[in-house]
């Protein structure tokens, strides 16, 4: 994607969100990798730019914090180094986003505001905007089928071009990159292959994800089921102090342990008891977050209200034997 981001752009020049995900795939490791093979003997001064931006969430709702505030420091460390870029007279190839609800990073949303401004710097100086939809898209969220559309429900249409798998294959190996035709025709400029690409019983599979998410209304119940799952849960918060946070949307929600809820000091021990007591129990489920203290609940888009009890009625249960 970089080759043809240089390609279209004619900049080498990179802001990459610092999250979880991204670290996880090594995308900054390749974009290095890439840069240094395009200028193997550029001077200091000329070689390429990257800035790495770590992202401001949305703070957790046990933390009385001004949200405005937070926005405008995350969107700061974007339009700072941009402005850099712009007074060396360069622009940005290209600013690479975490999804809008970090899912490794613990199911945190970004500040209301955040992505909207950053893009829109983006695009002032140049550069294109790649989003993630590999963990909320596909009607995770319950709110949206891709959680990149909501920019263009405020008359921003800055995501030039989104990554998506996991949901969108069900469990087949899929991955898919949109894009716009006009940047898509870089593609025709130099040779490109992937092993794995066009597989044709992998393109059905994805069209029958897309055919039976509609017709069995499944982000209609992704809210309506996430969204009694996550007052299920928020119950166990009042119960348990051992419970700092619920958060997330639609069968995207994050539960945080913490040993004390003021410190928000993280309960690493006691987030694997409950894993391993939920696990005894027949529920699985992850866990995220900087410190391995955010249960991370995304159960498949056909979760039932019934499924929801018994998930809730065995978290009780463990939680009750700490």
């Amino acid at each position: 994607m970089c080759n043809h981001l240089l390609d279209y752009t004619d900049e080498a020049d990179y802001l990459i969100s610092n999250s979880h995900f991204l670290d996880k795939i090594k995308e900054v490791v390749a974009v290095e990798k890439l840069l240094k093979i395009l200028q193997p003997s550029g001077s200091a001064e000329n070689a390429a730019f990257i800035s790495y931006t770590p992202s401001v969430p949305c703070q957790r709702s046990t933390n009385a914090v001004d949200l405005s505030v937070i926005g405008d420091a995350g969107i700061r460390l974007v339009v700072e180094p941009a402005h850099r870029l712009l007074h060396l007279g360069r622009h940005v190839a290209g600013f690479i986003s975490e999804e809008a609800i970090q899912g490794v990073g613990g199911i945190i949303e970004l500040a209301p505001g955040y992505l909207p401004a950053v893009y829109s710097t983006i695009k002032k100086a140049g550069g294109l905007c790649i989003a993630g939809e590999v963990r909320a898209g596909f009607a995770r969220t319950g709110s949206h089928l891709f959680l990149s559309g909501v920019l263009k429900l405020i008359g921003l249409s800055l995501t030039y071009i989104v990554t998506m798998a996991k949901g969108i294959g069900n469990g087949i190996p899929l991955g898919a990159v949109v894009t716009t035709p006009e940047i898509a025709q870089v593609l025709t400029r130099r040779s490109y292959s992937n092993t794995f690409g066009g597989n044709p019983i992998c393109t059905a599979a994805g069209l029958a994800v897309l055919k039976v998410i509609e017709k069995e209304k499944l982000q209609e119940n992704a809210h309506a089921v996430g969204s009694y799952l996550k007052k299920r849960l928020l119950s166990l918060q009042d119960k348990y102090e051992l419970v700092g946070d619920v958060r997330g949307r639609g069968l995207m929600i994050g539960l945080e342990l913490v040993t004390d809820r003021t410190m928000k000091t993280p309960a690493k021990a006691e987030t694997m008891h409950v894993m391993e007591q939920m696990k005894d129990m027949g529920v699985l489920v992850g866990k995220g977050g900087f410190y391995g203290n955010v249960l991370r609940i995304t159960p498949p888009l056909c979760f039932t209200e019934e499924d929801a009890d018994f998930f809730a009625d065995v978290m009780d249960y463990s939680l009750s034997k700490m």
